[in-house]
């Protein structure tokens, strides 16, 4: 169903949900109860058509986001790969760097949770290639920022 087709459902809905309460009010027995059946089921299918409307939308902004997300995984692969993981797996050699991680991690992230030698290891590898991180990381955000309006729905 068209947006515009859509709404107006929603306004007719709406308004005979309206229009059969009120009418409801000043009836009695039978006619009452139909009348407010009418309205219950007329509001239902206003609150319906509006909830399968604002999913139907989002569903378009998240499968409009899908190609831009697939062009942002490789640079987020390379960051975390290339100027991470593999730097840090040669500074410190794999289980050193790999309980590393797991201290950093078990303690809430807190950087004092790594020893001094450690801390400044980490340091000496985001500093040898900052320039490139950077750069990297400044096409990242501009991709990340590129998603974010497609999916909120706003430019910037």
């Amino acid at each position: 169903m068209k947006l515009a087709s859509a709404k107006l459902v929603i306004a007719v809905a709406s308004l005979l949900a309206i229009a059969c309460g009120v009418w409801a009010y000043f009836q009695t027995g039978y006619w009452q109860s139909l009348l407010l059946g009418l309205a219950g089921t007329s509001l239902s299918l206003s609150i319906g058509l509006i909830v399968v409307n604002l999913y139907l939308k989002l569903q378009e902004k998240r499968q409009a986001a899908i190609p831009l997300f697939k062009m942002i995984v490789p640079g987020i692969r390379e960051f975390h790969n290339d100027y991470f993981i593999e730097k840090g797996r040669l500074k410190f050699g794999t289980p050193e760097f790999n309980a590393l991680i797991h201290a950093y991690q078990d303690n809430k992230r807190d950087p004092k949770a790594l020893s001094p030698a450690q801390r400044t290891g980490l340091y000496e590898i985001i500093e040898s290639s900052r320039d490139d991180v950077v750069e990297l990381l400044d096409k990242i955000d501009d991709q990340l920022k590129e998603m974010s309006f497609i999916l909120v729905g706003t430019t910037g």
